[in-house]
């Protein structure tokens, strides 16, 4: 076995001893998101796949010195871009796997193809701080919600971008794509920072149906992409918690089950379900999946500076178990691309432990 392919298989087990086991309350997810997941249309390229195997817990006194001092840090970070304090905040870390593919439309040409995307995988190890404000004067107008994670991974072979795609398409029957992953770009160590911030502006029937609407603000800084991104969102439901509804892959998944305190989250029952209504606008300075790498030129497309993301969600959640659908509807991201949009589906799945 290869250095990087046992080093990358050793990071679940790296993330969940660097959490701290003094946890108690604590959740852990799963996110999967596949172009094969969209309802109409499904496809097999461009953003084919990703998924993200987290765990979130607590801040406390409790949490061991490594995690507080990384959660000092990113918190300090969303503090000072956000120009606001976060001490009366309450705080989750998120330790996380991440992994994405990118690929072409011919996914068996040996020769990469000038007018399309090249070949890419991103692995990546995460840690994000979530901090969360509950406005005790609302039913939930104003609550806030601040997130901030570093990342450091690989592009390249070390991705297992390879391996990860053609061990799926040998179970499926589908198209071996291993020819075409000789084209890849290469290897590249990745830093990236990002940072939102989302808050609630109006939410109606705090108890049974109701719905509210949220906005959010955020920036990407690093080797793998540049960029800010803004978006509205509008969730309507039977049982809504003081949580926010989901995000996209990049700005981490939503948190539902925030712990809140019981006078102020006024649950009716045990179930809950919601639909979720969302539109997100990305400026973007620099993408390596386009660009053709940031320090190791490869194959690139032209990218275009602005596109958006349309999506619309239905979660359930019962006690301590929630699953998630997202359907994605995404413009294009570069100028080639033909048609002039992209969609994929998510499904995510959750365990609390005590939230």
């Amino acid at each position: 076995m290869s250095f990087p392919l046992r080093l990358w298989l050793q990071l679940p087990l790296v993330a969940v001893l660097g959490s701290g086991c003094a946890a108690t309350n604590e959740r852990q997810y799963l996110l999967l998101e596949n172009d094969l997941f969209a309802f109409a249309n499904p496809s097999d390229n461009n953003y084919t796949s990703g998924f993200r195997l987290g765990r979130l817990q607590e801040l406390n006194e409790d949490s061991a010195a490594g995690t507080q001092t990384l959660a000092s840090a990113t918190t300090g970070i969303g503090a000072w871009i956000w120009g606001r304090s976060l001490d009366d905040f309450h705080h989750l870390v998120d330790f996380s796997l991440n992994q994405r593919l990118y690929t072409p439309e011919d996914k068996t040409a040996a020769v990469p193809d000038p007018n399309d995307r090249p070949f890419a995988g991103h692995l990546d190890l995460r840690f994000a701080t979530h901090s969360h404000w509950v406005n005790p004067e609302t039913s939930g107008d104003g609550d806030r919600l601040i997130t901030t994670e570093v990342g450091v991974g690989m592009v390249g072979p070390a991705s297992l971008g390879s391996e990860t795609q053609n061990f799926v398409h040998d179970l499926g029957g589908l198209v071996d794509t291993r020819d075409g992953w000789e084209n890849q770009l290469s290897a590249e160590l990745t830093l990236q920072m990002t940072t939102s911030r989302r808050e609630r502006h109006f939410r109606w029937g705090a108890q049974g149906w109701g719905m509210d609407g949220s906005s959010l603000l955020g920036i990407g800084l690093g080797t793998a992409q540049v960029y800010g991104t803004g978006g509205v969102e509008v969730r309507l439901g039977y049982n809504l918690g003081r949580d926010f509804g989901p995000a996209s892959f990049d700005q981490t998944p939503s948190l539902s089950f925030f712990p809140v305190p019981e006078e102020l989250e006024r649950r009716v029952s045990p179930h809950s379900v919601s639909l979720s209504l969302g539109a997100d606008v990305r400026g973007v300075a620099h993408n390596l999946f386009l660009d053709g790498g940031t320090f190791n030129q490869g194959p690139s497309v032209n990218r275009e500076d602005f596109f958006a993301d349309y999506r619309w969600a239905l979660e359930y959640r019962y006690k301590r178990y929630f699953v998630r659908y997202t359907q994605v509807l995404r413009t294009r991201e570069f100028e080639e691309f033909e048609p002039d949009y992209h969609r994929f589906g998510s499904i995510q799945f959750g365990l609390n432990s005590s939230f």
